[in-house]
């Protein structure tokens, strides 16, 4: 899920759009390399979801907290942080061990 719909989805659900803390979960997102034609992403064995590893597990929120303390209720920075997660893992709110797991990786991933 693009950020715009991120943003518009938690506006929606807890008035707050929050694109800044959106960014921030997607910040290792290679937009650069997304924009290469397929068949060269595919060749190169790049993955457009490579990036999650980094900051799309419950670990992470702490570092979003802190990060955003001074902007937002550490309260809305949970449920913009967690929401972010369920929209794109279909419901599921995942640890940094599922990145380890070929089935989470198959599930989510392919």
């Amino acid at each position: 899920m693009r950020v715009e719909r991120h943003a518009k989805h938690t506006e929606i659900l807890f008035g707050v759009r929050a694109d800044d803390i959106h960014k921030w979960i997607d910040q290792y997102f290679d937009q650069r390399r997304f924009r290469q034609p397929f068949w060269r992403l595919v060749a190169d064995g790049w993955s457009p979801y490579e990036h999650r590893k980094y900051l799309h597990h419950k670990e992470a929120l702490p570092q979003a907290i802190e990060a955003f303390k001074d902007k937002y209720s550490e309260d809305i920075i949970e449920k913009i942080f967690i929401q972010h997660l369920k929209d794109d893992y279909n419901g599921y709110v995942p640890s940094k061990k599922d990145f380890d797991d070929p089935g989470f990786m198959r599930r989510f991933h392919h």
